[in-house]
């Protein structure tokens, strides 16, 4: 196998992970704080199908040599609709505290929510069970804790009134946590397509 590059192809891809996954969650905190939760919710979705699209097609400039398991479509989706579920309790958490505990248990819940999937992509995307190895690793340890982080301050300046400089920290921290998040499946491959 060749040797993974990163090239036009994987920053292409990279970017359109990153600027779907933020407009749609941003899109969706707005429309959920002015009352329209359906226009919300289908943004989110769209987006999050997007990213694994983008997903999609990172692992197949990567690794098209090999096939991909069967079962692989399905579960990228599936993983869409988990990171859906889990951006949804997140915000549940943070309306439903009062105080700076909903935050507090918000960010704490997104990190370790987000670290198990993150996880447990990372396994299946180079088919490498157990489906939480990886939880233990620093950079996957690291990209979780960046976009825990990068929500909190996300949410904190956007509910704040400050929108634009919210959308830079929230666009910053996509991005970062996406650089790791590839640095840390270039470092635990190759996958086991056998």
């Amino acid at each position: 196998m060749a040797t993974p590059t990163v090239g036009p192809k994987a920053i292409l891809t990279l970017a359109v992970a990153t600027i779907t996954e933020f407009a749609g969650v941003f899109l969706w905190v707005y429309f959920v704080d002015n009352h329209n939760q359906p226009l919300g919710i289908v943004l989110l979705v769209i987006s999050l199908l997007a990213e694994r699209i983008a997903v999609v097609m990172t692992a197949l400039d990567m690794y098209g040599e090999h096939p991909l398991p069967k079962n692989f479509y399905p579960l990228v989706l599936f993983s869409g609709f988990v990171e859906g579920v889990i951006w949804i309790v997140w915000l549940i958490i943070w309306d439903g505290i009062p105080g700076l505990g909903g935050p507090i248990a918000a960010t704490i819940a997104m990190f370790v929510m987000q670290l198990l999937a993150h996880s447990w992509q990372m396994s299946l995307a180079l088919n490498k069970p157990p489906i939480f190895q990886f939880a233990t690793g620093g950079l996957t340890i690291a990209f979780s804790a960046i976009e825990a982080l990068g929500t909190f301050g996300w949410l904190t300046l956007f509910r704040g009134g400050n929108l634009i400089l919210s959308g830079v920290v929230l666009f910053l921290a996509f991005t970062i946590e996406h650089i790791v998040q590839g640095l840390a499946v270039d470092k635990a491959s190759p996958p086991n397509f056998t």
